[in-house]
């Protein structure tokens, strides 16, 4: 897999970091990280990007 880019932001309940790769069969895959003191609807808040 080819990295493609690496972005880290400061949200709501902390940093959120996004990297992206692409596969020899040019499909694309996203990766997300935050911190994980969060609770369920929490979590799907800062997946979704709802205020």
């Amino acid at each position: 897999m080819k990295p493609l880019n690496t972005t880290a932001i400061k949200g709501k309940y902390g940093l959120i970091i996004r990297k992206s790769y692409r596969g020899t069969d040019g499909a694309e895959v996203m990766l997300i990280q935050t911190e994980s003191k969060m609770d369920e609807e929490a979590t799907i808040e800062s997946m979704t990007g709802s205020p």
